[in-house]
C-alpha cells in the first residue's frame, strides 16, 4: 500500500503536504494563545484587587492607570486576532493551491495509466467489475 503511495505522491508534493500540517500546528497554537487570551484580560480587568496569578500583567503595566491598561489591552488583543487572521488567510490560499495542484498531478497519473494499458486487457477488466 505505501509503494503506491510513493507512487502517485511525488516527493515535492509530500513536501507540501509537510508544511500544510506544520502551518495547522502553528494555526491551532495561535488559535489556542487568542482565544485564551480574552478571559485572563477580561477577569483581570474586571477585578479589581490585586491577584498573584496576574502578576505578570502588574508587571508590565505598572505604570498604565485604569483608562489606558484597558485601551492597551484591547489594541493587544485587536493585533492578535488580526495577525491569526491575516495568517489563516495565507494558509488558506497556501492550501487550496496545494491541494489543486496534488489533485491535477493525481488525474493526471491516472488518466496515463488509463492511456497506458491496452484496449482489449481494460475491456476485460471493466467487464470483470
Amino acid at each position: 500500500m505505501l509503494h503506491k503511495i510513493n507512487f502517485l505522491i511525488s516527493y515535492k508534493d509530500k513536501k507540501n503536504i509537510f508544511f500544510l500540517f506544520l502551518g495547522l500546528l502553528v494555526l491551532g497554537f495561535l488559535e489556542f494563545v487568542s482565544i485564551g487570551s480574552i478571559p485572563i484580560i477580561i477577569s483581570y480587568l474586571y477585578n479589581s484587587e490585586i491577584n498573584t496569578s496576574y502578576l505578570f500583567i502588574d508587571q508590565l503595566f505598572d505604570n498604565y492607570k485604569k483608562e489606558n491598561l484597558i485601551i492597551t489591552l484591547s489594541i493587544i488583543i485587536i493585533v492578535l486576532f488580526l495577525c491569526k487572521n491575516i495568517y489563516l488567510l495565507i494558509f488558506y490560499l497556501y492550501e487550496n493551491i496545494i491541494l489543486r495542484k496534488l489533485s491535477v498531478n493525481l488525474g493526471s497519473k491516472v488518466f496515463l495509466k488509463y492511456l497506458s494499458y491496452n484496449y482489449l486487457d481494460l475491456k476485460k477488466k471493466i467487464v470483470q467489475k
